[in-house]
């Protein structure tokens, strides 16, 4: 896993030498399905095509008579993307891994005639999947920036697959670019 993070963090280093048009952004949903902090970049001036890399989190916490579960989700993320339409509104599309650590807790007591039993189940484990994104973003060529739209997502299966199925995560973001 160490080895994973720094070649992703060479090649994001790398790119980032070559780019221009850059942007960084909080977003709430995307990727992390929580808040992300992200970093877009095109490849070359005024070119369409671009990259983003992120980090994110999310996370849930709930209660209820006796029982309580908690779930810590970071995240990684690796984007390609094209922006169509000249200027500053644009359509956006891209394709995209999101790779995390998954930590879930929960407590519980189970109840038998005239007692109660406690129990609590910990695990944490490495997971990934794929995203594609189709959305709306209005970026000045310096200042304010906004996007808009989802996240389709694509499970591959396997140990380290998130989630059973493809599911749809709406994304809102805002940012700087310079």
């Amino acid at each position: 896993m160490k080895i994973k993070t720094l070649l992703l963090l060479f090649m994001t280093g790398a790119l980032s030498l070559f780019a221009q048009d850059k942007v960084i952004h909080f977003e709430y949903g995307g990727p992390s399905n929580g808040v992300n902090l992200s970093y877009d970049a095109r490849l070359k001036p005024n070119s369409p095509w671009g990259y983003r890399v992120g980090l994110g989190y999310s996370g849930e916490i709930s209660n209820s008579l006796g029982s309580s579960y908690r779930e810590h989700n970071t995240t990684v993320f690796l984007e390609g993307n094209h922006l169509w339409i000249k200027g500053n509104h644009h359509l956006e599309a891209g394709l995209g891994v999101s790779l995390g650590r998954y930590y879930v807790k929960a407590k519980s007591e189970l109840y038998y005639p005239y007692i109660a039993v406690p129990f609590e189940v910990k695990a944490s484990s490495f997971g990934y999947f794929f995203y594609g994104t189709v959305g709306y973003r209005y970026q000045r060529p310096r200042g304010f920036m906004f996007r808009a739209g989802v996240h389709p997502t694509l499970n591959p299966g396997g140990k380290y697959g998130v989630g059973h199925k493809p599911f749809i995560i709406p994304y809102v973001g805002v940012g700087y670019s310079f």
